[in-house]
């Protein structure tokens, strides 16, 4: 059964569970992806210049604490108009949200790819949620590199984007 989407903020929506718990069997072990920050690896990429940012999860602890306003509008707009090179089955699920009585949750199946300085950080776009709601805080260089970080879908975004050897990068131009 398809669920209703209901637009909560951009690129968020609330699903019904057993659509998402079907779908995301494929890909993940109990229905959980979790990364650490700064990890080498996350969902759609892997490799020493890869550094995962909010890929949380209930059973493992988080960082909170205050962050700029313009970061989360800058965060905001990159994932409004994120390069998605890669589309997942399913959808990452908030688990710090209580399931509705209706039997829908707050999930996302978007990733931002910021370029930094040497690294590629990849996040879901849920991580404006996690920030909202629930007070993450992701790490300082993340936080620099989105400010800093061009345009998605700019030539200058696509240039910083050519210095890793991502097998996405194939469709950098497209």
């Amino acid at each position: 059964m398809k669920g209703r989407e209901v637009e909560v903020a951009p690129a968020l929506a609330f699903r019904h569970r057993e659509e998402v718990c079907r779908i995301r069997a494929h890909y993940s072990i109990g229905g959980k992806v979790y990364y650490p920050d700064l990890g080498n690896k996350c969902q759609v990429e892997q490799g020493p210049y890869v550094r995962a940012i909010g890929w949380l999860s209930s059973e493992h602890s988080v960082e909170k604490g205050e962050v700029p306003q313009t970061f989360i509008e800058a965060l905001r707009k990159h994932i409004r108009t994120a390069w998605q090179p890669v589309a997942m089955l399913g959808e990452h699920v908030c688990e710090f949200c209580p399931t509705r009585m209706d039997g829908r949750f707050i999930a996302g199946s978007s990733n931002v790819w910021i370029p930094g300085d040497g690294v590629l950080y990849v996040a879901p776009e849920l991580v404006v949620h996690y920030i909202e709601a629930h007070g993450y805080k992701p790490p300082d260089e993340f936080i620099t590199a989105t400010l800093e970080c061009p345009e998605q879908h700019s030539e200058a975004y696509r240039n910083q984007m050519r210095q890793f050897p991502a097998r996405w990068l194939q469709f950098l131009d497209m």
